[in-house]
């Protein structure tokens, strides 16, 4: 059988990884391509060490780590021998929390604070940046009937969900930032079930998102913010992991600063077209591009597909990392980061003190900051030059955290339209979307605009759709078919995977 995967991010090189590893242990030939129009594998992962007058920095170009609760990601980095490059945040309950920017100072996330609501009263009542009256209609949460009837089967946004159970004020100044933080968009856009489901289980199972909170409670409760205690990376940055999986498959089946520009079929086999004319027959394609991207090789293929997946907006972000003298950064950076809210109508959406977050990203005497701008709230914001960037994220950083002096080091890396915005009715639209595809067989399609934004999902979403992908027959297929169904694959994949063409 002949796979081509298009796209060599992480998600395209842990489907062509899985497929791999799926065909070595069933004996069965494979023929596979990876085709990405970069010259490099791994998308925007990317680490890089750079000079400064102090000293070599890490810098990460894109994500710095990864949530170790979803295990995809590191069963994957075991699976390929780097488990001993396994990193976690520094040890030190000291800085194991995050800060919100509230009125111009940093303040910590109240104790046990989980994204949207309080786990713990004591914490949260004494936190000075809510008001007592955002307080007490907080506290009111556990009261507020849960929804009933067709209003509960209704898909509410993150932002309607917080207002109706916490009220306005736990919204502005809690839950957009750390929610922001993650998806760079308004809670106002996001979809609860898609994005933070265990929120919306709690009110159907427990009448109370606190309540559902303090009954689940363990490690979370010990926990500010985001639980930074279960975030990893490795030694030498986060490139580690693509370019180990890019060493597995090998060069001969890379083939990088290729375009690909449409997608047919022709009697019963897939042909690929590339820049420059060339066409490529293959027996199954697997899709681990943007949606949009997606969206644009389907167009002739399957124009009602391509529609859906054009369907997904898409927020662009830039981080501008920057390096001081530590001596020169009066704050004493005893956080791993910060958040900033709407309100406080700052260019920076979040902060992160790399060289307080992991061990050995700088000199001891380098203070090494990635702020992130942009997002879905400010679309504009990326027009500007470098340069601009750079000006606005220190002139920022000198009000918060006291910086006079310019930086050491700096460097801005955009990324357009790459985090996909989970709107209402993101879940039924990902159900069209695979009920499509599943008319076409040998077609997968992987990406962090499905079930997950995080390293993790890409991984995991990336290894089902390889293994969708690669087990079209056989004693294979029903081994995958028995993997996709505890994932939750959904029956119209199940149809694809064993290689029965959809009617629907």
């Amino acid at each position: 059988m002949k796979l081509i995967v298009i796209g060599a991010g992480i998600t395209g090189l842990a489907a062509a990884h899985r497929v791999l590893e799926l065909a070595a242990a069933a004996g069965a030939p494979l023929d596979l391509q990876v085709i990405d129009a970069a010259d490099r594998p791994g998308g925007s992962i990317r680490t890089t060490r750079e000079s400064t007058p102090l000293g070599e920095i890490l810098v990460e170009w894109g994500a710095d780590s990864f949530f170790t609760e979803k295990p995809w990601a590191e069963n994957l980095a075991r699976r390929l021998g780097l488990g001993e490059l396994l990193v976690a945040t520094r040890d030190d309950p000291r800085t194991r929390r995050a800060l919100i920017l509230h009125r111009g100072r940093l303040l910590p996330v109240p104790q046990g604070f989980q994204l949207l609501a309080p786990a713990e009263w004591p914490a949260f009542l004494a936190t000075p940046l809510l008001s007592w009256r955002g307080k007490l209609r907080a506290a009111c949460e556990p009261f507020i009937p849960r929804r009933r009837g067709a209003a509960a089967e209704e898909d509410e946004s993150v932002g309607a969900f917080v207002r109706r159970r916490l009220g306005r004020e736990c919204l502005d100044r809690l839950a957009q930032p750390l929610v922001g933080g993650i998806y760079t968009g308004s809670p106002d856009g996001l979809s609860l079930r898609a994005t933070l489901p265990r929120f919306a289980a709690f009110e159907r199972d427990y009448g109370s998102v606190v309540r559902g909170l303090r009954a689940t409670a363990g490690e979370q409760r010990n926990a500010s913010g985001a639980r930074y205690g279960l975030f990893a990376s490795f030694d030498a940055g986060m490139q580690t992991l693509t370019g180990a999986l890019a060493r597995v498959i090998g060069p001969d089946r890379l083939r990088l600063g290729v375009e690909a520009q449409s997608l047919g079929r022709r009697n019963g086999v897939f042909a690929l077209g590339l820049a420059g004319g060339e066409s490529l027959p293959a027996d199954a394609v697997l899709l681990a591009l943007p949606a949009a991207a997606s969206a644009r090789l389907l167009s002739e293929l399957d124009p009602e597909l391509s529609a859906l997946l054009g369907s997904i907006r898409t927020a662009s972000s830039a981080i501008v990392t920057l390096a001081w003298a530590r001596e020169d950064v009066p704050h004493p950076l005893d956080a791993f980061g910060f958040v900033a809210p709407q309100v406080e109508k700052r260019r920076i959406l979040a902060v992160t003190f790399s060289s307080v977050k992991f061990d050995g990203r700088s000199p001891p005497g380098v203070a090494l900051i990635r702020a992130f701008l942009g997002g879905n709230l400010a679309p504009g914001s990326l027009e500007a030059p470098d340069s601009s960037l750079v000006e606005a994220a220190c002139a920022e950083l000198g009000e918060i955290l006291g910086v006079r002096k310019p930086p050491i080091f700096s460097a801005v890396h955009r990324h357009p339209a790459s985090m996909p915005q989970y709107e209402p009715g993101h879940l039924g639209r990902v159900e069209a979307i695979r009920r499509a595809a599943a008319r076409h067989r040998g077609l997968a399609l992987a990406g962090n605009w499905l079930e997950g934004v995080g390293i993790p999902d890409s991984v995991h979403s990336g290894e089902l759709a390889g293994a969708l992908a690669g087990g079209l027959a056989g004693e294979l297929a029903g081994e995958l078919a028995g993997e996709a169904r505890r994932e939750g694959a959904g029956e119209a994949l199940l149809e694809n995977l064993n290689g029965r063409e959809s009617t629907r």
